[in-house]
């Protein structure tokens, strides 16, 4: 597997203590909380307004947009937020050890101060909170994490792909989980598992030469959950699945031909919106496989 990211990352090994990892290394996280293996992580790029983020010691104002943000640390106090924002942290979720609190201020100047044990803090422009970016006297940012799989040529005419994932993103419009494409950007060839626009039915979408073979909603996947999605073809057909729930068959005697890459939570452009969370598992079938059988794979 190929992985790409431009800027070291953070994520927690299985002893529970954060860790740093050095620019295209893959992370595999772990929750610091119960020690169990989450996955692959896969996250999109974003940057920690917060300076000096390893221990909060007084507080920090920050010019601010009237948009989203997410704001997470580590440790029993709180940060009470005033200014273009008025609330506390005394509300935020509990997640693999860090709080998290997602707002939308108004523009202008928001004031953030600490009380108690802090520390740990993010600070970010979304809609959720992403891993730790630690930062020193300046906003820092963590690039984008690509990863993608070179392909047997027997997968253009009969396959199956089911993989394991939780995903965080899900406010986010038309986020992909996975695909398998000709090595071009186009989406002229491809299979492809992606949410739908604003929700989280997770959709299966095969084109071939330019067109959509079918483009079904297979399930509802429930956000930050572990599911179990895949996809089977050939022998003139198509069928998507998810825990168990069978879309399909779609019968087409097209193909999607020229299949020789999988890409881990993107399609299409390097720009284009990725998916942030964890690939637990995925398995690749290089033959034909029966409906029930993607049924019971993804059960």
């Amino acid at each position: 597997m190929q992985s790409t990211r431009a800027s070291a990352a953070t994520c927690f090994g299985p002893d529970g203590k954060l860790r740093t990892v050095a620019a295209n290394v893959p992370r595999i996280d772990y929750d610091p909380v119960t020690g169990s293996c989450l996955g692959l992580l896969l996250e999109e790029a974003r940057t920690n307004l917060w300076l000096n983020s390893a221990t909060a010691a007084a507080a920090q104002s920050f010019t601010v947009t009237a948009q989203t943000y997410a704001l997470s640390f580590e440790g029993g106090g709180t940060l009470v937020l005033t200014g273009a924002y008025a609330g506390s942290s005394s509300t935020a979720v509990l997640r693999g050890g860090r709080k998290h609190l997602v707002f939308t201020p108004s523009a202008g100047t928001l004031t953030c101060t600490p009380a108690g044990d802090v520390k740990n803090v993010q600070l970010e422009a979304g809609s959720f909170s992403t891993s730790y970016i630690p930062t020193e006297g300046s906003a820092a940012t963590r690039a984008a994490y690509a990863a993608t799989l070179q392909l047997p040529a027997e997968l253009s005419k009969a396959g199956a792909v089911v993989c394991s994932f939780r995903h965080y993103n899900g406010s986010i419009t038309d986020t992909t989980i996975l695909c398998i494409d000709d090595g071009t950007e186009t989406q002229n060839s491809q299979h492809a598992i992606r949410t739908s626009n604003g929700g989280m039915t997770i959709r299966y979408t095969p084109r071939g030469s330019g067109v959509t073979i079918m483009d079904i909603g297979i399930a509802v996947a429930d956000l930050g959950a572990k599911t179990n999605v895949g996809f089977r073809f050939g022998g003139g057909n198509f069928s998507g699945a998810l825990g168990g729930v069978l879309a399909g068959p779609v019968a087409s005697d097209k193909l999607v031909p020229d299949v020789k890459r999988l890409r881990l939570g993107q399609r299409g452009s390097v720009n284009a919106v990725r998916m942030t969370g964890y690939i637990e598992r995925i398995a690749i079938y290089t033959g034909p496989i029966t409906d029930a059988q993607l049924q019971r794979l993804t059960a």
